[in-house]
């Protein structure tokens, strides 16, 4: 097929998908906006009705979705760091009551956490098991208090 008559079929087969696409936003966007105004409605009485756990269920969202928003600041004021363990630090004042750091050892995953090594991944994780159970913990103890 010569590369005009391609074209011409591609804009063919474009004007009809962007056609069909029109015709479908049409019908079903204005009823898709009404629902979608009517949730956001209900989430704001929700959210000033229970102003707690909706504060908790939306921080503890961000910090699922970027726990290096907690782990980052946490290891640093800790003492762990890029360059390694801080002098003067909370972790450098471990470091020396244990000595030789074991591989594996809960402070080798923070040292290497603390310089972004494979060690993030699980204070990373550690800190979203967090988050998940604070943002459960506060809905099961709004929802007991309602019921008492």
């Amino acid at each position: 097929m010569p590369p005009r008559d391609l074209l011409t079929q591609g804009a063919k087969l474009a004007e009809t998908g962007l056609s069909e696409g029109a015709r479908i936003a049409a019908a079903y966007g204005g009823p898709a906006l009404k629902k979608t105004a009517e949730a956001a409605g209900h989430a704001a009485k929700w959210s000033t009705a229970n102003p707690v756990l909706a504060t908790s269920l939306v921080a503890g969202s961000v910090v699922c979705a970027v726990p290096a928003l907690v782990a980052g600041p946490a290891l640093a004021v800790a003492g762990f760091g890029a360059g390694g363990v801080a002098a003067g630090s909370a972790a450098a004042g471990v470091q020396a009551t244990i000595g030789n750091v074991a591989a594996g050892s809960v402070f080798a995953t923070l040292q290497s956490a603390g310089a972004a090594g494979a060690g993030a991944a699980v204070v990373n994780g550690v800190v979203q098991g967090g988050a998940v159970a604070g943002m459960v913990g506060n809905a099961a103890w709004t929802w007991i208090n309602a019921r008492l």
